[in-house]
């Protein structure tokens, strides 16, 4: 396993995307054996899916594995329906970047959201593929974040 799994290891609670990160992405495999193999960590999942979507999560998850199951996480959070209905309607309108022109403030709860959760349940560090959707938040509530990419 790469450093980064390392420098991972010594934390006492960590949050984990769940599209393209937990679930396809190269290191996956990776991070479904570090999980497993680190039940000392609270494991934690911070999605951008709507909320609902739990049972679809753990039916993705098997798709993908047999080392985890809902047992290896403390918590489920998903974004909440104002907000996860904000950015549809916003993808909908911008084409090239999900936010153009100066950041407002819907714009800024989307961005701070997954940091300020992270700080909530005591999460230490953020694994998450979408960098520029979650490392403003990330760096304004002191939480690491890390691009699965760092785990290959």
């Amino acid at each position: 396993m790469s450093e980064a799994f390392d420098r991972l290891r010594g934390l006492p609670a960590l949050a984990w995307d769940f599209d393209d990160t937990l679930v396809g992405h190269g290191a996956s495999p990776a991070m479904h054996r570090f999980i497993a193999e680190t039940p000392h960590i609270i494991h934690s999942i911070v999605t951008f899916r709507a909320l609902g979507s739990e049972r679809q999560i753990w039916e993705d998850l098997a798709l993908e594995t047999d080392l985890l199951a809902a047992t290896h996480f403390r918590h489920v959070i998903n974004i909440d329906d104002g907000l996860a209905t904000l950015v549809q309607r916003l993808r909908r309108h911008r084409h090239s970047r999900l936010f153009a022109g100066p950041e407002g403030p819907a714009e800024r709860a989307y961005r701070h959201w997954k940091g300020m959760v992270c700080a909530r349940i005591g999460a230490i560090a953020l694994i998450d593929d979408r960098t520029e959707d979650v490392a403003p938040g990330c760096d304004a509530f002191g939480i690491m974040h890390l691009h699965p990419d760092q785990l290959l």
